[in-house]
């Protein structure tokens, strides 16, 4: 971890009861990635939770294989106890937005997928469109934190596409996304609001 630049990317697939986990190397750049052969591994500690239960092991080769028999969600760094990008098939991406809708998951883990989701679409390890397929999840989020990391992923895209004929269509995407939580707390001051209240304004 010291000796080495950058930290990893983690992996995990699932098929029947048996979970596969494979890292490498995180790039933010695709061409920093094509152009870097990088064969470190790292010591990670996995903390893996689902609806019912959690494991922990420490991950320090470049595969592993594990039994595990839940058909549910699944989330490999759960308590964003360890410092790596996590990235999942697209079935297992679908079932953890049902997990964030339904309010199934910790602040911690909310803001940690959502920092995942963005960084991995940036960096070519997700397209844009799983992306922003995951986002509307975290419709009915309340958390001031959380929010900004959303802001923050959506208007890196919107940089990308402000003067092509799909803007418009972004722009009522994202609104779409931001209207329960603006008619939750409005545009006006109230006398009931908490600090929170006042931050998410």
């Amino acid at each position: 971890w010291t000796g080495k630049a950058g930290y990893p990317l983690l992996a995990l697939s699932q098929k029947n009861n048996v979970l596969k986990v494979e890292q490498a190397r995180f790039f933010a750049s695709p061409i920093s990635k094509g152009t870097t052969k990088d064969k470190t591994v790292w010591p990670t500690p996995l903390n893996i939770q689902d609806k019912t239960s959690t494991k922990k092991l420490m991950f320090n080769t470049k595969k592993i294989e594990i039994e595990h028999g839940s058909n549910e969600w699944i989330k490999l760094n759960a308590g964003e106890i360890g410092v790596f990008r996590t990235n999942y098939t697209p079935k297992l991406w679908i079932a953890l937005a049902h997990a964030v809708e339904c309010g199934e998951l910790s602040l911690r883990d909310r803001l940690g997928l959502v920092r995942d989701v963005f960084d991995l679409a940036y960096a070519g390890e997700l397209s844009a469109v799983q992306a922003l397929d995951f986002v509307p999840a975290y419709k009915n989020e309340t958390n001031y934190a959380v929010w900004g990391e959303i802001l923050s992923g959506l208007n890196r895209v919107y940089r990308l596409i402000e003067r092509d004929a799909c803007a418009p269509l972004f722009r009522q995407y994202t609104l779409g996304i931001l209207e329960p939580m603006v008619e939750k707390v409005g545009w006006s001051k109230k006398e009931t609001d908490e600090h929170i209240d006042i931050l998410l304004r």
